[in-house]
């Protein structure tokens, strides 16, 4: 940091120098760049708590999207494996066929598989009976 005073005061002091010796005109132009100057300071200021508060607010976005994923994938998890459970289950009564139609409405076709491979993998292939 320097020694030298702050263009504001520098402004300020100059501006003082040139009333003093009747030079207004140019005092008025001085205190005006010095008024301008501690405005940008301040709206700069301002702009930079934003840009904080903003990078907080981001911060808990990004948890809040990374809790919410994480509950995402356990749900689709969850799906999957009741599609899976209903799929292996080869009885197939009407409400297990029900549940199967509800769950087939948000799955895709590598949701089942997955469901379908986590049943074979948990309970064993499906047999045929002879």
């Amino acid at each position: 940091m320097s020694d030298k005073p702050d263009l504001v005061e520098r402004l300020r002091e100059e501006a003082d120098l040139c009333r003093a010796e009747t030079a207004t005109d140019v005092a008025e132009l001085l205190d005006e760049a010095a008024d301008q100057i501690e405005n940008i300071r301040g709206h700069a200021f301002h702009q930079e708590r934003r840009a904080e508060e903003f990078d907080k607010g981001l911060d808990i976005a990004t948890a809040d999207y990374r809790s919410l994923s994480a509950e995402t994938e356990r749900l689709r998890t969850a799906i999957e494996h009741a599609y899976g459970a209903l799929w292996r289950d080869t009885r197939s009564s009407p409400i297990a066929s029900e549940a199967r139609k509800i769950l087939l409405a948000v799955l895709d076709r590598e949701g089942q598989r997955r469901g379908a491979q986590w049943a074979q993998d948990r309970f064993g292939p499906v047999r045929k009976w002879p």
